[in-house]
């Protein structure tokens, strides 16, 4: 119910009718016009009934956009977009609301992630133990380290493999120092394996260094070494060492 103080009426001083039609109900003890300045405004009430039938009762029903994202979710009325308060802490330099996390769970996890990242990574590490597995690699190597990839059929070609080797034996020499991290292999469908180089000529050399100068080698172990650093494989770029991988 909403009350409003009005004063309307006729101009000859005569009271001021009560119209029942009219949706404005006027108090009957209005005064005469001539006795307006005796007229307390206490006394004059004026009456609108807001639930007057006839005024249409209806809402609007919300749009749901295509986008779920989009969707308004006003959970109290001082609500603000996110890309408001998004925007509001980018241009005050301060941190995204909900963007502060416990730093002890972060912590833990990220130590799992480091302990893993090193069990792995001393899993595929190469070592002076796996050439010491396979140092008749070097001469696969070698032909890798001038072209690569190639495949074994490839590589039997050369007169330095196919000497010593059948097509087999080559295979599973392959093989073995796929196993040994010396060379990568990538699987083509319907096709032969490409083989291609695990590390550089300089980089075997310096595993050969450091595996020389490792006490915990054999005696044997440190002369094969010795054999394989004086090779002529590796060798032969010292004298150009523009050539070198």
């Amino acid at each position: 119910m909403l009350t409003i103080v009005l004063m309307y009426g006729p101009l000859n001083g005569q009271t001021v009718a009560d119209t029942t039609n009219n949706p404005f109900s006027v108090a009957p003890n209005v005064l005469p016009l001539r006795d307006w300045h005796k007229f307390s405004y206490s006394e004059l009430q004026l009456n609108y009934n807001t639930l007057k039938p006839g005024i249409m009762d209806y809402y609007t029903p919300p749009v749901i956009p295509e986008n779920p994202f989009l969707i308004d979710m006003r959970d109290h009325p001082m609500y603000t977009p996110r890309f408001v308060t998004d925007e509001l802490n980018l241009i005050m330099n301060r941190p995204r609301d909900n963007a502060f996390v416990p730093i002890l769970g972060v912590a833990f996890l990220a130590m799992q992630l480091a302990q893993k990242h090193l069990l792995i990574s001393e899993k595929t590490a190469i070592t002076p133990e796996d050439i010491l597995v396979v140092p008749e690699g070097i001469e696969v190597l070698d032909l890798l380290w001038g072209h690569a990839p190639q495949r074994a059929e490839e590589l039997y070609r050369d007169s330095t493999l196919s000497e010593k080797y059948t097509m087999v034996l080559l295979e599973d020499l392959l093989t073995k120092m796929s196993d040994n991290k010396l060379v990568r292999q990538k699987s083509v469908e319907n096709e032969p394996a490409l083989y291609f180089p695990a590390l550089t000529r300089q980089a075997y050399i310096e595993l050969i260094n450091r595996g020389i100068a490792d006490s915990t080698l054999t005696t044997d172990e440190q002369k094969l070494l010795h054999d394989l650093r004086r090779s002529t494989f590796l060798t032969k770029f010292d004298q150009n060492p523009a050539k070198k991988e």
